[in-house]
């Protein structure tokens, strides 16, 4: 049995045990007759100075950079620069029927929203602050009649702009279609509502079943980021994700605060194409096959993906702070991962990912996490977490980006007492910092540190 054949069982398995139907874009298909070949080291990559993985995963430097060629300095070194110290367990504090993504809400340390794949979104209360949450019964936001769930669609994503006072949450309609709500938040502090529901955006999905992606993130300015993957079918035959008339295989950043020109929403200044003309105003990044979780370091800023591969590549992408990431192209489908996928598909510069891994090592779907930030596990602070559906364990991994290219691993390790976590489908962080897994198995766990 191949590595790959391996993994699509073992994932096959894992969904089977959890009574779980959703594929979350990994979609481990036969190649369409590109040049990715599982493995590394024999494929072509994207540029002559990228060396091309030589083992189960590497971090990269690259001379691709951004437009203006460096990338600011926003080195985040390790203490010493190793995770071999930290010793972590996690700790089931919650459960809930197929949780898709759990955010803190603002201003309210005590309340965290649940999204249940069928379209239920539940309050998630502290029974104290060293204890449990508990997932309250009653659905503050109840879209089963609108979601749908077959192949990978359903209530995927949730965010709360800066002031904890509006909600909003991603989702498939019947025909796949991706909406994008905005709900107000009204009633007392300790008794939330969910008032009546504006439609942002609605994302034409082409009727395909595969890669929605879904994930939804607010920066400090209140900037609502949205990712979607290239709607299929494999191999992105049709390139949607180069296409800037389109806004499958892209994170789009819209401005809800700002509605202009007939839509409920504003347009970055900076976004790539803010001026319209040459692609749709609401492109932030081109090149992702289905982003499925994205996060922003709340301390340097930077943006971290976990893009879904084809074949034989799982990557993460790391993008500094700032306005100069606006525009970038992260490669899909000419590139999967640093390997050539189908020749000539992408134009202009691509920035590969600071991490890869294959699927002969028994990963079959990278599910992107968040940057510790909490005090529980000092040891791990600055460490970025993240997790593969059919390989169990939560991955750290800690890099540095230099001014010039795009950074490189200085270690990545699954932690010592967190190897058996397995179908990890999204990452969460409360208002302390402190970082919860969710499952398909339904438990919510909260990273702790090993007595």
């Amino acid at each position: 049995m191949t590595g790959r054949a391996a993994a699509v069982r073992r994932r096959a398995a894992s969904l089977v045990a959890a009574g779980a139907v959703l594929v979350v874009g990994a979609c481990s298909s036969s190649s369409n007759g590109a040049s990715t070949t599982s493995g590394g080291g024999t494929t072509a990559t994207r540029d002559a100075a990228v060396t091309a993985p030589q083992s189960t995963a590497t971090g990269l430097q690259t001379a691709d950079t951004l437009p203006d060629g460096s990338f600011p300095s926003v080195a985040d070194p390790a203490r010493d620069g190793s995770l071999d110290k930290v010793r972590v367990k996690l700790v089931t504090v919650a459960e809930a029927n197929d949780p898709m993504a759990l955010v803190a809400r603002p201003g309210h340390p005590d309340q965290m929203f649940l999204a249940e794949r069928a379209g239920k979104v539940r309050l998630v209360s502290r029974t104290g602050r060293n204890h449990g949450w508990t997932v309250q019964p009653a659905a503050l936001v109840d879209l089963t009649s609108l979601v749908a769930t077959d192949g990978e669609k359903g209530l995927l994503g949730l965010a709360f702009d800066p002031a904890g006072d509006t909600l909003y949450l991603s989702y498939n309609i019947a025909n796949g279609d991706s909406r994008v709500d905005a709900a107000p938040i009204t009633g007392s502090a300790d008794r939330p509502r969910v008032g009546e529901r504006t439609n942002l955006l609605r994302v034409d999905q082409m009727g395909t079943n595969f890669h929605k992606g879904g994930d939804l993130v607010v920066d400090d300015d209140g900037l609502l980021y949205a990712g979607f993957g290239d709607g299929g079918p494999q191999g992105d035959a049709k390139q949607h994700a180069q296409n800037p008339d389109l806004l499958l295989g892209k994170i789009l950043r819209i401005d809800p605060s700002r509605p202009a020109n007939g839509k409920p929403y504003g347009i970055p200044d900076d976004n790539p194409y803010a001026s319209g003309g040459k692609g749709a105003p609401e492109i932030y990044l081109t090149g992702l096959r289905n982003p499925w979780r994205f996060s922003i370091d709340e301390k340097s800023g930077d943006l971290w993906i976990g893009d879904v591969g084809q074949n034989a590549i799982e990557e993460i992408d790391r993008l500094p702070g700032g306005p100069i990431r606006a525009g970038v192209d992260l490669g899909w489908s000419g590139y999967e991962g640093t390997h050539v996928f189908e020749k000539g598909r992408v134009e202009g510069p691509s920035v590969p990912p600071i991490f890869e891994i294959s699927h002969d090592q028994g990963v079959c779907s990278v599910t992107g996490g968040v940057v510790y930030r909490g005090k529980a596990i000092p040891d791990l602070d600055g460490a970025y977490l993240f997790a593969d559906l059919c390989r169990a364990g939560v991955h750290a991994l800690r890099s540095t980006t230099p001014k010039a290219g795009i950074g490189h691993v200085t270690d990545e390790r699954v932690l010592d007492g967190a190897g058996d976590a397995a179908g990890v489908i999204s990452f969460a962080t409360d208002a302390d910092g402190e970082v919860y897994t969710l499952s398909l198995d339904g438990k919510i766990r909260r990273l702790e540190p090993a007595a």
